[in-house]
């Protein structure tokens, strides 16, 4: 699904590089070319370089890449780790 390859591709691109190939593999031919258009855009934009078959974060794609794992986690993962919280503390 294409959930489950932004997902995947959010923590590849954590560990610093994303790997189409690997994403065609998981989530079939449609995600894993349109990751790899993608990230050729952005490999243009200076945020990513080619690497090993591959696309590896440049520095200022790690920036640009944390403040998108900072948003996430405000937006989705704290409120969410809030609510468990609460629940079990009602619990």
């Amino acid at each position: 699904s294409w959930a489950a390859s932004a997902y995947t591709a959010f923590w590849q691109a954590y560990n610093g590089q994303i790997e189409p190939t690997r994403l065609t593999q998981l989530y079939g031919y449609l995600p894993g070319t349109a990751w790899k258009l993608l990230l050729t855009l952005l490999a243009g934009g200076k945020w990513m370089t080619r690497q090993d078959g591959g696309f590896q974060l440049t520095a200022t794609g790690r920036n640009r890449y944390h403040d998108l794992e900072r948003w996430v986690t405000y937006r989705f993962i704290e409120p969410l780790w809030t609510e468990m919280m609460q629940e079990h503390a009602a619990g």
